[in-house]
């Protein structure tokens, strides 16, 4: 008797089980079947979903192969099922653009909790508004272009001198971990004053940890990556939270580094920031800082080594810069010199674009969206997941396409269809063109060059080149339009120069939109052959900006050598006082939405 109870209990169980399990199956696979304002794709398994086959993904520079078999497959807008969350992943570049463009509007920021464990709840990647640019004032205290040209440009050179010399000295070096450990020496200092070579525990293998177990499945248990991910987010907290107790109770402390900045700002008596949140952002600073700045070194070791004439240009123009300095013997490279390497920044820029910094970027939407690609209003019910990459199909990485400078001033519209071209791989196709001898693949290639061509062009201008043969053709047409002849673009400089002499700042002006304007008179006047440099500039900002700054300007004129003052750094300044005032106007607002004046 008690067997036939055991029995009908196990049956029952099992019954149970294998009902929800085909719940689950028929929720996740059909469930969305009949929804047509949902992208194709498939959510995967219960539960887990396709979160395995995407933590898998080993690193690589170009389109992660997780979403390379889904593009073929369903195209560049499917839907898929990750960490346990509903996501709708765009590859396609004007969805992408436009959803980064409509944000706070009908997108909002947003990370899988997973995230969100290792980053901090109380973490401020998410805030927007007042505490972000309040956070981002204090951050351009210490990061901002003066500390960058007076102390970090100094600093990094030391030490990366330092790291290099270490490596002769081992029979081999793992450059990702190397690079990484060299940016987080600098990086701490400058927090937290920490020093990682000196200290009992790494903090560096803590955050390397967290690092590869922030892209692993969000399973805590020990041994898995996530595991030693939080373990390692534990210690780092754990050291963060005594160092703040041990400096408050110090009775007068100078200010040294950021940590000093945060704690000041938490002992003011209207402070936005609490004691959780400073010590998310202090964890996220270490993080962000150094990790993001150590892939891309990585990925310019790695377009140099597969380009052996971009690396012997750069190596010609270290050297010459190295001759023409006050001493040539001296390692030093001074800020001046740096402004002056322009190849070096090109292959910088380059290297940066290309590298898979940032593979995914996470929005949340907050209402539908039409979407013109698929002609069909697609509901993003629960998110959508940005895999940022301008490259769909074609997306191969060329060292040798994407290292190649500029070799003539160009233009907005020739900007953009070589940053195109570039990230297609198809540059040395654009400058060739085609012949007699050239092979089918060769040819395949310059009508690959035509196409993403024409596809940039509005309707009016496509007309024009349409009937080009070629892609080297069709570039020539659009550089002879907007670049020109000498005697063409020297007219469009001086009409630059009537439109920069008349610039003025609105009264009801953002600083900000009025900086950008300046910045871009810059770039157009770089782009004709002109040059606007910072002491101009600055001078200009001075000059046109409302009433309400002109206390501002007059002490910053009597404290600071104009001649070198950065563009960015007079910025900053004036944003600062911006921001005050700003709080205080809302601060003198009435409960009915007035403004008290007095």
């Amino acid at each position: 008797m008690g067997m036939d109870y055991l029995l009908a209990a196990v049956l029952f169980v099992t019954l149970a089980l294998a009902t929800l399990l085909l719940g689950l199956v028929l929720r996740f696979g059909i469930g969305e079947l009949c929804d047509p304002r949902l992208p194709p794709g498939w959510r995967g398994l219960p539960l887990v979903g396709e979160t395995l086959e995407f933590f898998t993904a080993s690193p690589t520079l170009e389109l992660l192969p997780f979403f390379k078999r889904r593009l073929e497959r369903y195209g560049p807008i499917f839907r898929t099922s990750l960490v346990g969350e509903d996501l709708i992943v765009s590859l396609d570049p004007e969805l992408s653009t436009r959803v980064l463009q409509e944000e706070e509007r009908a997108f909002q920021i947003w990370y899988p909790p997973s995230f969100m464990r290792v980053l901090g709840a109380d973490s401020i990647i998410t805030a927007l508004g007042p505490l972000h640019r309040h956070i981002r004032a204090l951050v351009l205290r210490l990061f901002g272009p003066e500390s960058l040209r007076l102390v970090l440009l100094c600093d990094v050179q030391r030490s990366a001198r330092a790291e290099l010399r270490s490596w002769l000295r081992l029979p081999g070096v793992e450059v990702r971990a190397a690079t990484s450990r060299m940016i987080f020496g600098v990086t701490a200092k400058k927090l937290i004053s920490h020093d990682d070579t000196a200290s009992e525990e790494s903090l560096w293998k803590c955050f390397d940890a967290c690092t590869r177990g922030l892209l692993a499945f969000p399973l805590c248990v020990p041994g898995t990556a996530f595991y030693r991910c939080m373990q390692g987010r534990k210690r780092v907290m754990k050291m963060l939270k005594e160092q703040l107790g041990a400096r408050r109770n110090e009775p007068e402390r100078e200010a040294v580094d950021f940590f000093d900045l945060v704690i000041h700002e938490l002992d003011k008596p209207d402070t936005e920031l609490n004691e959780n949140t400073a010590l998310d952002l202090l964890f996220l600073m270490l993080f962000a800082s150094h990790e993001t700045t150590s892939i891309g070194l990585i990925a310019i070791l790695k377009f140099l080594t597969d380009d052996p004439k971009a690396l012997q240009e750069l190596t010609e123009e270290h050297e010459n810069v190295q001759k023409r300095g006050a001493d040539p013997d001296s390692d030093e490279i001074t800020w001046e010199e740096y402004k002056s390497m322009k190849f070096t920044s090109h292959v910088i820029h380059e290297a940066l674009r290309l590298a898979n910094i940032a593979p995914v970027v996470f929005r949340k939407t907050i209402q539908d969206v039409q979407s013109r690609i698929t002609s069909q209003s697609i509901a993003f019910v629960a998110l959508c997941l940005l895999g940022w990459v301008i490259g769909v199909r074609e997306a191969e990485v060329q060292a040798a396409a994407v290292l190649e400078p500029p070799t003539t001033q160009v233009g907005a519209s020739e900007s953009k269809q070589s940053w195109k071209i570039k990230a297609f791989g198809r540059w040395w196709n654009r400058r060739r063109g085609t012949s007699e001898t050239q092979t089918t693949a060769q040819s395949g290639k310059d009508k690959k060059v035509r196409a993403h061509l024409l596809q940039c062009l509005p309707d009016d201008l496509l007309m024009q080149v349409a009937k080009k043969k070629t892609g080297k053709e069709v570039w020539d047409c659009l550089k002879s339009r907007f670049v020109g002849a000498e005697c063409v673009k020297e007219a469009r400089l001086q009409t630059l120069k009537s439109e920069f002499d008349a610039m003025k700042m609105k009264e009801e002006e953002m600083l900000d939109q009025y900086a950008g304007k300046l910045m871009g008179m810059s770039v157009r006047y770089n782009n004709l052959g002109g040059t606007l440099d910072d002491v101009a500039m600055v001078k200009k900002l001075f000059d046109t900006v409302p009433e309400r700054f002109i206390n501002v300007v007059a002490r910053i004129e009597q404290f600071y050598d104009l001649k070198t003052l950065a563009l960015e750094e007079a910025v900053g300044h004036l944003k600062v006082y911006e921001e005050r005032t700003r709080r205080g106007a809302v601060n003198l607002k009435t409960e009915g939405g007035q403004l008290l004046l007095t």
